[in-house]
């Protein structure tokens, strides 16, 4: 019995003092040897009763030698999974790619709201005007403008030197007639490199759009911009032809 408790959780100097006068099969034990088994015991990684032979299953790799990291996420190259070394977003390398000559369209519309059609509709104006000057040209330049600042608003996107960019806008026709209700906008580019540029085109053609909004804000608020999209893309890893991928 003396040596299961002298195990599990030693002894007072009285107790030593208690038992060892008696002979129970064992050697009693001095203080300082108690004091060191006493210390032990206080700490949880030595509790005899508690402790396991191995630790849990999540706490296994050690802090200095971390699992290696997954590949890249669901395919995404631009989500690298964090570690301590990598961040968890990078511009992709395209420094081992060929350049060839890349295009893109993108198209954007802008739903007019009912006042802002019929102002435009009783000018019969193929190319609108309000207090702040022609829609139409200015939307056009803010469009070609946006292109060229790609890379400053999508924070991925690379820095092209376009070779050619241009945004036309224009009423559709409905059975032969105008309608003044939407606005749709065109925006083409093109360059000589080793990425594509469809985020070019999409831009130029939101800008565009954002234009728009501006020059007839002060007529109604109740315009909305939607129907963004690429609908050709051609010179890169995968092309698409009428809004759709076709490799």
């Amino acid at each position: 019995m003396q040596a299961e408790r002298d195990e599990l959780f030693g002894f007072t100097d009285d107790e030593v003092g208690a038992w060892g006068s008696k002979d129970h099969g064992s050697s009693s034990l001095n203080s300082s040897e108690l004091d060191k088994i006493n210390e032990m015991l206080g700490q949880p990684d030595h509790d005899p009763i508690h402790q396991t032979s191995s630790p849990p299953q999540h706490m296994s790799s050690s802090p200095h030698h971390p699992p290696p990291p997954p590949s890249h996420p669901h395919g995404f190259t631009h989500l690298t999974p964090k570690s301590a070394t990598s961040s968890t977003f990078s511009m992709v390398d395209v420094s081992r790619k060929s350049a060839t000559t890349r295009t893109a369209t993108a198209l954007s519309s802008v739903h007019l709201a009912p006042s802002v059609a019929s102002a435009f509709s009783q000018s019969s104006a193929t190319s609108p005007a309000t207090a702040k000057g022609p829609v139409f040209d200015i939307a056009r330049l803010a469009g070609i403008m946006g292109t060229k600042h790609t890379s400053t608003l999508i924070p991925l996107c690379h820095p092209l030197a376009l070779s050619h960019a241009e945004v036309e806008l224009s009423f559709p026709t409905i059975d032969n007639a105008v309608d003044y209700s939407r606005i749709d906008i065109s925006c083409s580019v093109k360059c000589d490199g080793k990425t594509g540029v469809e985020m070019e085109a999409m831009t130029g053609a939101v800008v565009a759009s954002l234009t728009v909004y501006d020059m007839v804000k002060a007529i109604s608020h109740e315009c909305t911009i939607g129907d963004v999209k690429i609908v050709e893309k051609s010179g890169g890893k995968r092309q698409v032809e009428d809004g759709k991928n076709i490799n």
